[in-house]
This record gives structure tokens, C-alpha cells and sequence, in this order.
């Protein structure tokens, strides 16, 4: 069976996942010397690329002389769902990718895909497999260093991985930023899913990213925390591409 690479390249960080079929077998985190030490020990069939931060140094001859196919992602790529975004090769192929991802796992429904990450991007596949776009938002870590960039007296307060307690009013201006952050992101979802819940019915909310988990609160439907949306979703893809 293929043995299939997947490159989620954001803007913070190089996150890679290892299929053999539709069976995830590993994932790990680094940079391109990392891959670089992977792929000479390693072969592999195929691989597919989503790239939306800078592109690393002499990444496609790295990949060349480590993959037998190699296919750089972007909204134009062929995959299970019909893109109907206004110019399709403009959309992100994370979020392209976490969409078909999302749409592998829970076919059929209608899907609200929560990326919680750098930005926080929440798209709408309908359920009868339509990517009909979405939004773009700052993301926690953006809004806290915001906070301290824009203004003269806030300081520097970082995200947290660990779900954070809600406790408001904050009494002091670490947690006053902190929970307008976090509690602002939670509550700008829950509007989203309080609009689709009136126009779709038969939703369902699948949250990924780096702090998916904070934000992982009662929803009002049926929600699920799924970490590798964007590599299923690249998998998925590169497995049907025929050039």
C-alpha cells in the first residue's frame, strides 16, 4: 500500500503526518532540517504540500529527491468537494485541506470547520459537499500581542495550550486580556454556529488548530475536536489526484 507524506507549513511552524492508505501511522512537529534527516532515511510515494507561510529553502529538491509524486496544494485542486469560493486558487490550502478532511470523516452534513490556529478561520461545506467559504479572524495568540503592539501599558501576555477558565469580569490586566482573547474567540464562534444553526440544519462543528481545545465550549451542536484535519485532508486529496 502507498506510503503518503503530508506538510501542513504555516505561519509559526512545519507539522508533517505519515498515511500508508487512509491509516494515519505518525505525525511530528519541526523545521526543514528535520524533514531533510526524514527523508534520507525514508521513501516515500507520494506527498502533499499546504503551504500558506514562507516558503522554506530549497524545500520542492528536498521533496523531489524523497518522494516519487509531489503536489502542492491550493484551492483549484481537485478533491471530494466542490469549491465555491469567488476565485478558488485565492483560498488557503489549509483551509481547503482541513475542509476535505472534514468531509472524509463526516460526510453527508453540514459542516462549520473551526481552524483555530494563527488566524481563526471557520468555513461552511453544505451536505451536499459545497465549500461555500467562511471567515478570517484574528487568532488568540494574535489578539493578546496585538493588545501589547497597539497600545503603550499592556504587556506581553502569551496563549496557553490548557483550556482556559472563564472568569469574567478579569480583576486584574494579565487575565482581563487573557479572557478578552479566549473569550471573545469562543463567543465569536458561538455566533457563527447560532446563524448557521437558523439557516442549516443537521450541523455539525469540527474544531482544529493549535488552541482548538480552549475554545472547545458548548457549542449548541454537535461538535468534535479533530487535532489533523488538514493532513486527512491532504492525504485525501493526493490519493485521488490523477494529473
Amino acid at each position: 500500500m502507498p506510503k503518503t507524506l503530508t506538510l501542513d507549513i504555516g505561519n509559526s511552524r512545519l507539522k508533517a503526518a505519515i498515511f500508508c492508505g487512509d491509516e494515519m501511522l505518525e505525525t511530528w512537529t519541526g523545521d526543514v532540517e528535520d524533514l531533510r534527516r526524514r527523508l534520507e532515511r525514508e521513501h516515500f510515494d507520494a506527498c502533499a504540500v499546504s503551504l500558506v507561510g514562507s516558503e522554506p529553502e530549497g524545500l520542492w529538491k528536498l521533496l523531489d529527491g524523497g518522494c516519487e509524486k509531489v503536489l502542492r496544494v491550493n484551492g483549484d485542486t481537485p478533491a471530494t468537494l466542490r469549491n465555491d469560493y469567488d476565485h478558488p486558487a485565492k483560498l488557503g490550502a489549509d483551509r481547503w485541506a482541513a475542509a476535505v478532511g472534514a468531509w472524509k470523516l463526516y460526510p453527508n452534513k453540514t459542516l462549520l470547520v473551526v481552524d483555530a490556529g494563527t488566524c481563526i478561520t471557520c468555513d461552511i461545506i453544505s451536505s451536499d459537499g459545497v465549500f461555500r467559504g467562511g471567515v478570517i479572524a484574528p487568532g488568540v495568540g494574535m489578539r493578546l500581542q496585538a493588545m501589547h503592539s497597539f497600545t503603550s501599558g499592556l504587556p506581553v501576555v502569551l496563549p496557553t495550550e490548557t483550556p482556559v477558565k472563564m472568569d469574567f469580569p478579569a480583576r486584574n490586566t494579565t487575565n482581563a486580556m487573557r479572557q478578552g482573547a479566549y473569550l471573545g474567540a469562543q463567543l465569536e464562534i458561538e455566533g457563527y454556529v447560532r446563524l448557521l444553526i437558523e439557516q442549516y440544519n443537521n450541523l455539525h462543528v469540527c474544531l482544529t488548530g493549535g488552541t482548538e481545545l480552549t475554545l472547545a465550549k458548548d457549542l449548541g451542536a454537535e461538535v468534535s475536536i479533530d487535532r489533523h484535519l488538514v493532513h486527512i485532508g491532504l492525504n485525501e486529496i493526493i490519493s485521488k489526484y490523477e494529473k
